[in-house]
């Protein structure tokens, strides 16, 4: 199981989580999520020279994901449709992972078949992986990356003698790359770092100061540049969508903790039952230095996760990242106490029983039930945003709360409700700041309004227009338009426009 060549383990695991991937993409349709339209029309606008912005002239960074902009810039460049060429790529990225980090498993590991087969199973019937393997985000880029680096620095521990550290320059640099996709990579790097460090240091602390200064040293040649240049072309410190997401109360911290215990407590406790088993029936519980580093990893993400509250996306895509990292770990101690022969019986039962476990759990029950909800919201905004295209003048300009898809859609100038692309409402502070949806807490309607623009595409505001007129003046500017075609949610079929600019079908 030591050959370079790829196990059939890690082969079939990849075929069996591209399959499931490929089924979410049944599910989903023909769009992808929301959000990722936002990164698409960043990298749009760089191919096309107006500047990495989401509206032409505005410097505001409204993603937290520019390598994953960058890679698309390059595709929309050559031509290529992007919510096509992103899925595809999450597709390719998805088998990959699984397949590297089995192959890891198969090097590394004390009883690599049954370890490989647990593993495999878990990733591959993962409803999360399946999910973001098949969505336009950067999510399975973000994954891969962590892992890689997570791997490349993980020590490897022979037979017998000491630990031996890895070259810390190929981690460093994987998780360079990582923090250039998703900014907490930097934090996830940095644990790496110091991990390695202090497993060297009782044996020779200076080879253990020289690798922490390679390391950091790599780290900083790639990561730093990019921050500096962001931070002049944005002129703050952090990206906007931080300060309109992320607070500093407890409220905050609660829902990161209902996010993360709904992750692992609702819907993966029969792996966590299991693994703690058979973690606990070792004679002598000691993880291997791969262990240690790969499970101090997963802490601080979810310390992470735990202080940003979580995510509107369901409770996963924040937590991808680290999964191959839990499962590998887990799975090593799990082989190890079902290698028994009085556990033959349980060890041929394990596999089986957490594919039907993590399909019903995660993906029929979990993810799959997120998707099919969503898969009606991207109709119906593409219906509206296909239509604005059709019919709105080039310089009108959009009012919404949803503005990836509807602003790729419509090609609209776009204002952001929710602040992700307007600092002003980003920087508002909000009483009840983590007691809502993650990302949709600071709003302030008159303000946007106030911007008087052309359209507005809300589910609520055409009740609004009729139930509180008063309340908003300017809306007595507004007439409501009516899709020709009902979308899947009928709240989506009517909109709001300005008599100013003309008349549209209107239908009160």
């Amino acid at each position: 199981m030591k050959s370079r060549l790829l196990p059939l383990p890690a082969v079939l695991a990849a075929l069996l989580a591209l399959g499931h991937a490929l089924a979410y993409a049944a599910l989903q349709g023909r769009y992808a999520i929301d959000d990722a339209y936002i990164s698409f029309r960043y990298a749009q606008n760089l191919a096309r020279g107006l500047g990495l912005v989401f509206n032409a002239g505005e410097r505001v960074e409204g993603y937290t994901n520019f390598g994953w902009v960058m890679l698309l810039a390059l595709a929309s460049r050559l031509g290529l449709d992007l919510p096509l060429v992103s899925r595809l790529a999450n597709l390719l990225l998805a088998a990959g992972l699984v397949a590297f980090a089995l192959r890891f498993l198969a090097r590394r590991s004390r009883r690599s078949v049954l370890a490989m087969a647990l593993a495999g199973t878990a990733l591959a019937a993962d409803g999360v992986l399946a999910r973001w393997a098949q969505d336009g985000m950067e999510t399975l880029l973000f994954t891969l990356l962590v892992f890689a680096g997570a791997a490349l620095s993980a020590p490897v521990e022979p037979e017998e003698g000491a630990v031996v550290l890895p070259s810390p320059w190929r981690g460093a640099l994987a998780f360079a790359l990582a923090a250039l996709v998703r900014p907490e990579g930097a934090l996830l790097a940095a644990v790496a770092l110091l991990w390695s460090f202090f497993a060297g240091v009782r044996e020779d602390w200076r080879g253990a100061f020289r690798r922490a200064v390679v390391g950091g040293a790599v780290f900083a040649a790639v990561w730093l540049p990019w921050f500096l240049w962001r931070w002049r072309y944005y002129g703050a410190l952090l990206p906007n969508t931080f300060y309109a997401k992320v607070g500093t109360g407890g409220a905050q911290v609660l829902r990161g903790a209902h996010y993360l215990v709904y992750f692992f407590v609702g819907e993966r406790w029969p792996w966590l039952l299991l693994s703690l088993a058979c973690l606990l029936a070792l004679p002598r519980p000691r993880l291997v230095p791969w262990q240690r580093l790969f499970l101090w990893i997963a802490a601080v993400d979810l310390l992470y996760v735990l202080l940003v509250g979580g995510d509107w996306m369901g409770a996963g895509r924040f937590l991808l990242p680290i999964l191959p990292l839990l499962y590998l770990a887990a799975a090593e101690w799990t082989a190890l106490a079902l290698e028994n022969p009085s556990r033959r019986w349980p060890a041929r039962l394990a596999v089986p029983a957490l594919l039907v476990a993590q399909l019903v759990l995660t993906s029929w029950r979990g993810e799959a039930r997120n998707v099919r909800r969503e898969r009606s919201y991207l109709e119906s905004r593409a219906a509206i945003g296909q239509w604005l295209r059709q019919h709105a003048a080039p310089g009108d300009r959009l009012l919404t709360g949803e503005i990836g898809q509807l602003g790729w859609d419509s090609g609209l100038y776009t204002l952001d409700l929710f602040g992700l692309t307007d600092p002003r409402i980003a920087h508002l502070r909000v009483a009840t700041m983590g007691r809502g949806k993650p990302g949709h807490e600071k709003f302030d309607l008159a303000y946007s309004l106030g911007q008087r623009p052309t359209w507005i595409t809300m589910p609520f505001i055409v009740p609004l227009w009729r139930t509180r007129p008063a309340a908003f003046p300017i809306l007595a500017e507004y007439e409501p338009v009516t899709l020709p075609v009902p979308p899947p949610l009928p709240s989506y079929g009517a909109f709001l426009h300005r008599r100013a600019a003309g008349s549209y079908g209107i239908n009160p």
